[in-house]
């Protein structure tokens, strides 16, 4: 028997974790067979069509749009992306939150969020686009907070 815990993406969705841990409930968080995990996995997939788990040594990895775990190719993507428009989209945050102080946490951000919302389909000219609309939107949520 394999015990493991269930880690849910995006970890912000709590009715997906719910979900999630009530799946994982059912079976006493025992996965050790592969027939195990395709019922989770078909269980959770009436209400998450393209949710999939991916199953690891003491974890699973609950992705709600069907996305697997971080790989080279979305590294190299921010990579690309961060080189090309990282200096803009820094100076936007820096010019919008008035210093430097709280600027390189949302640049930060803003690149992973756009990684994570599917961006990486976007080619790279393309996504200075999004990254900037991004690190504006987190900018004016951190001069309201």
């Amino acid at each position: 028997m394999m015990a493991v815990r269930a880690a849910c993406f995006p970890p912000s969705d709590r009715r997906f974790a719910r979900s999630v841990e009530q799946v994982m409930g059912a079976t006493n968080g025992d996965l050790s067979s592969p027939e195990g995990i395709a019922l989770v996995q078909a269980t959770l997939r009436k209400s998450y069509p393209v949710a999939v788990l991916h199953p690891g040594e003491t974890a699973i990895e609950a992705h709600r749009d069907g996305s697997g775990p971080a790989d080279e190719s979305i590294a190299s993507w921010l990579s690309a992306v961060y080189e090309r428009h990282g200096g803009l989209v820094y100076g936007l945050a820096v010019r919008i939150l008035g210093g430097a102080t709280h600027a390189e946490d949302v640049v930060e951000r803003a690149f992973l969020e756009v990684a994570r919302t599917g961006g990486t389909a976007l080619t790279v000219a393309d996504a200075g686009r999004n990254v900037c609309a991004e690190a504006c939107r987190l900018s004016i949520a951190t001069l309201r907070a």
